[in-house]
C-alpha cells in the first residue's frame, strides 16, 4: 500500500497541494452532510440510520487530512527514510479513525437494541471499547514492525499471576457479565436487597452496580454481591402490584355495613387517584377475630411500586373520614388487668411493757 502511494504522489509532486485542498474540502463537506442527515433522521425517528450516521461523523475529515498530509509530505521533498514512517503514521491515524467509528456503531446498536437510552449499560460499552482498543493496538504494533507473538506469549505466561493479583476485579467483571447476560436486573428497575437497601437500578458497571434510592442517595453494590444476594424485583414484565392495606373495626360493628363503606371508598380511590389500576375491582376480606378488633385486608392494585405510597395515603385518609361519618368505630388496643383484693392484715398486737410493781398497803388495825 505504501508503495502504491509513493508511485501515485511521487510521480507528480506538484499536484500535492491540489490533492490537499480537494481532500480537506471534500471531507468537511461530507461531514456537514452527515450532520444534516443525522438531524433529519432524528426528526423522522429513524434510530438505526441516526446511529450509523453518528458513527461515521469525523471519518471523512480525518480521511481528507490523512491524504492531504501524504501530499504535503511528498511536496516537501523529504528524504526517503522519513517519507515511509510518516506515511505509515498517516495510515495508522486513518485506521484508528475507522476503528473508533466501528466502536461507536456497536455501542449505538447496543443502546438501540436493548432500549436503554435512559440509562446506558456501562459494562457492555466498556467491553466493546476494550476489545476494540486491543485489536487496534495489535494491528498498529504489527504495522510499525513490533512482533506481537512474543507479547502474547508473555501475557499467557503471566496470566496466572495476573489472575491472582486481580482476583476481585475479575470476579466483579465476570459477575457483571452474568448480570447483563441473564437480564437479572435492568437499569430503571426498582429492586430491594435482602439486606434492606432498595431503589432504582441506575447503572451496571464493570465492577459494581449503583442503586439510586428514593431519597436520591446512591448505594454501590459489588457485582459479586448482587449475583448471590436475595433480591426482589418490582419491575417484572407486568409491573402492576397488589396493594394490601390492613383494617380493624369494633366487635359491635355491622360487618356488612363495614364492607359496603370500605369498598365504596376503595373504588373512589381507584378511579380518582393517579397510580391506581382503574380496571381492577377492589375487594375486602375479613381474616381474624383479634384481641380487640375484627381484622381484615383491603386489596387494591397499583401500576408500579412507588405508586403505592400515594394510593395508600389517600385510602387511609378517606376511610378514616368516612368511618367517622358512618359511626364505624376503629378500636384502640384493649388490655384487661385483673386485680384481686388482698385479705386484710390482722391489727398489730399491743406491745407489752415491763411489769409495774403493785404496792399492797395493809391497813393497820
Amino acid at each position: 500500500m505504501i508503495e502504491d502511494v509513493e508511485a501515485a504522489l511521487g510521480a507528480n509532486p506538484a499536484e500535492g497541494w491540489g490533492v490537499l485542498v480537494v481532500c480537506l474540502l471534500a471531507g468537511l463537506a461530507i461531514d456537514l452532510l452527515l450532520h444534516l442527515i443525522q438531524r433529519w433522521a432524528g426528526h423522522r425517528g429513524w434510530r438505526f440510520f441516526g446511529v450509523l450516521v453518528h458513527a461515521l461523523r469525523g471519518v471523512p475529515t480525518t480521511l481528507g487530512v490523512t491524504l492531504g498530509a501524504l501530499a504535503v509530505i511528498w511536496l516537501a521533498g523529504l528524504p526517503q527514510e522519513y517519507v515511509i514512517p510518516l506515511a505509515r503514521a498517516a495510515f495508522i491515524v486513518l485506521f484508528v479513525a475507522l476503528a473508533v467509528a466501528a466502536v461507536r456503531l456497536l455501542t449505538g446498536l447496543v443502546r438501540m437494541v436493548l432500549h436503554k437510552d435512559h440509562a446506558t449499560v456501562s459494562l457492555v460499552n466498556l467491553l466493546i471499547r476494550v476489545v476494540g482498543g486491543l485489536i487496534v493496538l495489535a494491528l498498529v504494533l504489527s504495522v510499525i514492525g513490533v512482533p506481537v507473538a512474543p507479547l502474547l506469549t508473555l501475557l499467557a505466561g503471566s496470566s496466572l499471576g495476573l489472575s491472582l493479583a486481580l482476583r476481585e476485579p475479575l470476579s466483579n467483571l465476570f459477575a457483571g457479565l452474568q448480570i447483563v447476560a441473564s437480564n437479572r436486573v435492568r437499569p430503571g428497575a426498582y429492586v430491594r436487597l435482602a439486606s434492606g437497601e432498595e431503589g432504582y437500578i441506575a447503572d451496571v458497571r464493570w465492577s459494581d452496580t449503583t442503586i439510586r434510592q428514593l431519597g436520591n442517595a446512591t448505594v454501590v453494590v459489588p457485582n459479586t454481591v448482587l449475583t448471590t444476594a436475595l433480591l426482589t424485583d418490582y419491575n417484572p414484565p407486568d409491573c402492576e402490584l397488589a396493594l394490601v392495606i390492613p383494617i380493624g373495626v369494633h366487635y359491635r360493628s355491622d360487618l356488612r355495613q363495614v364492607e359496603r363503606v370500605t369498598l365504596e371508598v376503595a373504588r373512589a380511590v381507584t378511579e380518582e387517584v393517579a397510580g391506581a389500576v382503574k380496571e381492577f375491582q377492589p375487594f375486602l376480606r375479613f381474616s381474624e377475630l383479634g384481641d380487640y378488633a375484627i381484622k381484615g385486608s383491603v386489596i387494591l392494585r397499583v401500576r408500579s411500586y412507588v405508586d403505592q405510597y400515594l394510593v395508600r395515603h389517600e385510602f387511609i385518609q378517606r376511610l378514616h373520614l368516612r368511618y367517622a361519618e358512618e359511626g364505624i368505630a376503629i378500636p384502640f388496643p384493649i388490655v384487661t388487668v385483673a386485680h384481686d383484693a388482698a385479705p386484710e392484715a390482722p391489727p398489730p398486737a399491743a406491745e407489752e411493757g415491763p411489769a409495774t410493781p403493785t404496792l399492797l398497803t395493809e391497813a393497820s388495825s
